[in-house]
């Protein structure tokens, strides 16, 4: 068994949402705030605590308003609670949660503040930078920045095109807009338009053969990290990543492919670490 140095916290979105998260680490200078991906929360992904394992850097796994499936999250007093998590989140509401994150983190004192996703997490930071032009920010970190709209074509093949109708038809219905479906995985209809409609703000951020808008406005520095066994994929990743390097205005993009490292870095762990402390050690303050 192994001990980090941790504590839990409770902290309030920018709409006053609880929400919490687990700080890992002894630096005080610099902190790494990580956001999960689709039907994840602050400590089932191995990431985050991996990467605490040295002193250059703390790392805040949080929980957005999308943690796990289903879940309901309350305002500070307790006395409202909405339906959210991955299902039935309204990913704009991702901006409230990272700058609770990062007023938190300030708050405790931290000078250097990155932030990183996996996942549909590299959407909500890419998302966030985009929106708020935040200057406390001193650079992001991409983990897996999957097509989530491409890669649901190519699941659902010559069923994509029905796919797409149907959800266009139940997100107008306002009975049925925000209820979980469980055909649909439990997502909403709203959620499913949000994450695989050309319509959604969320699933365009990450569409290779769109304009990547959100992260080309991006101008601070960026590290983007695929495996080579990336299983979400509709092209070879280092295709993705030579469209990262071609839309990019920041003057500091970094990429890195990891040979072997499925979505989810299992036992590549170790490797993540290492490109991830190298660059903020060189792209830090």
């Amino acid at each position: 068994m192994e001990f980090f140095n941790c504590r839990l916290i409770k902290f309030s979105a920018s709409d006053k949402m609880k929400l919490d998260g687990i700080l890992i680490g002894n630096n005080k200078k610099t902190c790494l705030i990580y956001l999960h991906g689709m039907n994840g929360n602050f400590y089932k992904s191995s990431i985050p605590f991996e990467l605490s394992k040295q002193n250059n850097f703390s790392v805040f796994s949080i929980n957005t308003r999308g943690h796990d499936l289903l879940s309901t999250i309350r305002t500070e007093s307790g006395r409202k609670g909405i339906l959210a998590g991955t299902g039935a989140e309204i990913f704009e509401d991702s901006v409230k949660d990272i700058k609770g994150a990062v007023n938190t983190i300030k708050n405790l004192g931290y000078d250097n503040i990155f932030l990183a996703g996996h996942s549909t997490g590299c959407q909500k930071i890419t998302y966030y930078v985009y929106r708020t032009n935040d200057k406390r920010i001193d650079g992001v970190i991409l983990f897996a920045p999957a097509d989530d709209y491409s890669i649901k074509k190519l699941e659902l093949g010559k069923e994509f095109n029905n796919f797409q109708k149907r959800i266009k038809q139940l997100s107008k219905k306002s009975t049925m807009s925000n209820k979980p479906i469980e055909k649909y995985g439990f997502f909403t209809p709203n959620r499913l338009k949000s994450a695989y409609s050309k319509n959604g703000k969320e699933s365009m951020i990450y569409y290779y053969d769109g304009r990547l808008k959100e992260f080309s406005s991006i101008k601070i520095p960026i590290l983007a990290v695929f495996g080579s066994k990336e299983e979400y994929k509709d092209r070879d990743v280092f295709e993705y990543m030579r469209i990262l390097e071609r839309k990019t205005i920041s003057k500091n993009f970094t990429y890195k492919i990891i040979k072997d490292a499925n979505h989810s870095f299992n036992n590549k762990e170790n490797e993540l670490l290492k490109y991830t402390n190298e660059w903020i050690m060189r792209v830090g303050k």
